[in-house]
Formats: structure tokens, C-alpha cells, sequence
């Protein structure tokens, strides 16, 4: 989040400045918490998601059962190979 005459000032110097490359920007913070902000938004729609570190979630794909037709919730990603 920026003070509204710090955006300001950063966006009218970017976009009139003859050596700037790139005909579109995006103003966002150096390090967003996407992860988090994934899950927050899932909780509005009505998901529940949890974070897991990259081991956990590949536990749970080789441990997760199949159904009758030999799939599940992870079928996909137990078809990804590393």
C-alpha cells in the first residue's frame, strides 16, 4: 500500500519517462503473500485450503486412495512425474 501522492508521483514518473521499455506496468509490492492471499479468497467461495510445504503435499498425493475407478482428489498429480 503507497500514500496516494507517492503513487502518483511513481506512476506519472514511470509512464512519461522516454527511456521506460515496457507500454504497460503494474504497480504491486516487492513480495506478495500470494499463497496466503489464494487461500483467503478460496474461504470466500467456500473451500477450505490448507498450505503445505512442497513434501507434505507429495505424501499426500502417493497416500491418497482411489475410488472404484482408481481415481481420486489427486489422480492428477499421481500422474506427474518429478
Amino acid at each position: 500500500m503507497l500514500p496516494v501522492d507517492v503513487c502518483a508521483e511513481a506512476s506519472v514518473r514511470l509512464f512519461f519517462d522516454e527511456r521506460a521499455v515496457a507500454p504497460v506496468y503494474n504497480l504491486t509490492h516487492g513480495n506478495p503473500d500470494a499463497d496466503q492471499e489464494f487461500v483467503n479468497v478460496a474461504k470466500r467461495f467456500g473451500h477450505n485450503v490448507e498450505l503445505v510445504e512442497f513434501e507434505e503435499f507429495a505424501k499426500r498425493v502417493q497416500d491418497a486412495g482411489d475410488d472404484e475407478r482408481g481415481n481420486s482428489a489427486l489422480s492428477t498429480f499421481k500422474k506427474m512425474r518429478s
